[in-house]
Formats: structure tokens, sequence, C-alpha cells
């Protein structure tokens, strides 16, 4: 299903755009000219991407995600959750729409003691 939001700023990481009409199919955004179904007032609101949160620590499973969701991250770059069988219990969490799950990683640091350096990675 296709919804349309016109009189919207479409925040583009560089500034706020003039007022104009955006339109979704699902979590796509479409050609401002595209045809919908659903056609709401935005009434001068500003449409945001989904943020991220570069430095979070998931404690409470599947409250954090409704948090996340709830202030617009989609996407959530957790400091070494442990154990990785909850970080992998919700990245898979039931119930969520595609549109709204966060997106969830997990970084960790890796020491090599040989070296003594540190690496980065991140669980996909």
């Amino acid at each position: 299903m296709t919804t349309a939001i016109e009189d919207v700023r479409l925040c583009t990481g560089s500034g706020l755009g003039e007022p104009r009409r955006v339109v979704f199919d699902g979590a796509t955004l479409l050609a401002d000219s595209a045809a919908a179904d659903e056609v709401v007032d935005g009434a001068g609101a500003v449409v945001l991407p989904g943020l991220i949160d570069a430095h979070m620590h998931m404690v409470l499973g599947r409250v954090d995600l409704e948090n996340l969701v709830y202030w617009g991250v989609t996407t959530g770059l957790d400091m070494a959750a442990w154990p990785a069988e909850f970080v992998n219990a919700m990245r898979h969490e039931k119930g969520w729409r595609r549109s709204s799950a966060p997106r969830f990683l997990r970084w960790v640091p890796v020491v090599t003691m040989r070296r003594c350096r540190v690496s980065r990675r991140t669980g996909s």
C-alpha cells in the first residue's frame, strides 16, 4: 500500500527542503509524483530518515528495541552485548513489521596479544 504525505519538509542531512509531497511504499521512498492509495496532510512537519544509535548497550531485550523504534532509531550498534545468543535472539525477535524493526549490530573488541592491537568487527 502506498502512502503520500503532503506538505512536509524532508531532512536530507544537508538541511531541510521546501514543503513537498513524499510517497512511501512500505519502507521505500518513491518519486513524489507517484500515485498513492492513502493521502495524509503533514501540516508542515519534518520527515527524517531512520536514525542510528552508534553506541548503545542492549540490556532489557525487546524493551530496548521498542524504545529505539519509539525514538525513530532504525539501526542500533551495541557495544559488546553478551552473550552472543542474547544478541542473536534480539536480532531475530518475532512480532516486528519489517519496516519498523530496528537493525541491530554488535561491536566486539578483539585484542591480538602478539601485537597488542585492537581490531573492530561488527556482527551481521
